[in-house]
Formats: structure tokens, C-alpha cells, sequence
């Protein structure tokens, strides 16, 4: 199973082509944006509730 970074390090590759080979309006970092800073909290707190 792929670890939380990995996840949101592969969103993010994934976004950044999107928009680049114009899959994706520019407008669509701004969504992902929203992803990414949504899951953050996640990431932060994840390892301590582990323990």
C-alpha cells in the first residue's frame, strides 16, 4: 500500500500534466489546491495516531 506522501505526490504529478498537455483549464490547480491542502491535516496527524 502506497503511503499518504505518495498519494498526494503522484495528485500532484498527475494535475500538473493535466494542465500542462492542456487536459485541464489552468484553473484546475486552484481545485487541486483544495485537495491538497484539504489532506495536510491528515498527513500531520496520521503518524502520531499510529504510535
Amino acid at each position: 500500500m502506497k503511503s499518504k506522501g505518495e498519494l498526494l505526490k503522484k495528485l500532484a504529478t498527475e494535475s500538473y500534466l493535466k494542465i500542462i498537455y492542456g487536459e485541464k483549464p489552468i484553473e484546475y490547480f486552484d481545485e487541486f489546491v483544495k485537495i491538497f491542502i484539504g489532506a495536510l491535516p491528515i498527513l500531520l496527524v496520521y503518524p502520531f495516531l499510529r504510535e
